[in-house]
């Protein structure tokens, strides 16, 4: 949206214009690969929870309010460029803003974009098996503690070719990293 906020309550009495200047001199915001704070922008826009007591704690609040349930997936891209493939959020977050300015409730927000996920890591792990002829994907990292998330990923993995690994002796977010350097 570049300097033109969409009008949602999310945004209403925030230090907007100071984030901006944050974001534009690339002051500590460093770039993310993290699924989790897409999860927790999501959430807080989606009238969720914006500050949290624990770790998660948006993400979890805001898979529980899609009562586990999924609806029609929203519009994304998969950018590539020089043998780089990336997942741009720019056309889900424009999706999303459009659902809450028509007044979509969380819970609705919440079940398309777990949705969107769902079918967007499908594609890429069924892509990149083609591109390098790995048969195998592993589901790994706190997200996948998301249990409507897992449970829905691995069942449409399940309907390709591809075998799908999974945690099940250790846990799947840093407390697996913990164990490693121990």
């Amino acid at each position: 949206y570049g300097r033109s906020i969409p009008d949602l309550p999310f945004f209403v009495d925030r230090e907007i214009e100071s984030i901006m200047e944050i974001t534009d001199k690339k002051i500590n915001s460093p770039l993310t690969s993290s699924c989790g704070r897409v999860f927790d922008a999501i959430a807080a826009m989606s009238g969720g929870r914006a500050c949290i007591s624990y770790e998660a704690q948006a993400a979890i609040e805001f898979m529980q309010s899609a009562q586990g349930k999924l609806s029609r997936p929203y519009a994304y891209d998969i950018l590539t460029s020089d043998n780089t493939i990336q997942i741009s959020t720019r056309s889900l977050i424009k999706s999303i803003v459009k659902d809450l300015l028509a007044g979509e409730s969380m819970t609705t927000v919440s079940q398309r974009f777990h949705h969107t996920l769902v079918e967007m890591f499908t594609r890429l792990a069924v892509r990149a098996s083609k591109d390098t002829g790995i048969k195998t994907v592993a589901l790994s990292g706190g997200v996948f503690q998301n249990e409507l998330l897992f449970s829905s990923l691995l069942a449409a993995l399940e309907k390709t070719t591809l075998k799908v690994l999974s945690h099940s002796l250790t846990p799947t977010n840093d407390g697996c990293i913990s164990l490693g350097q121990a």
